[in-house]
């Protein structure tokens, strides 16, 4: 993935790369991401897992310093992209109805990043 996110020419070619490698992955090893996820809810609490959404806040925050991505908060869109990629091989369906709900995927947060121009969230006083 990390050869693929430095050719992308873009922003959104980097998070439609991002999730398209993420949900292959995904859907390629299901049972053993699931077995992660198991381990994981049983080992450590939510606030102790290493930061993993760094690195795509920084793909959200240089799309919006480039202009290819309106205004939100990137942690925020972070956490959403992470929770559904996270939540992907629980969900995969079968093989036939794969490449459907990757194109989904994708569609709907690049909808997202660039349909939303103005912040929804209130100012803070």
């Amino acid at each position: 993935m990390g050869t693929k996110l430095v050719a992308a020419t873009d922003a959104h070619e980097r998070l439609r790369t991002y999730l398209d490698a993420n949900l292959r992955f995904i859907a390629t090893h299901a049972a053993h991401v699931n077995a992660v996820h198991l381990i994981l809810e049983n080992r450590f609490s939510a606030y102790s897992l290493p930061d993993g959404i760094a690195p795509l806040c920084g793909i959200l925050r240089d799309g919006q310093v480039s202009g290819d991505f309106g205004a939100f908060d990137p942690e925020i869109m972070a956490l959403a992209i992470r929770s559904v990629i996270d939540g992907f091989s629980f969900h995969i369906g079968g093989q036939a109805d794969l490449e459907r709900r990757i194109d989904e995927i994708i569609a709907l947060f690049s909808r997202s990043v660039t349909a939303v121009k103005e912040s929804s969230c209130p100012s803070k006083k």
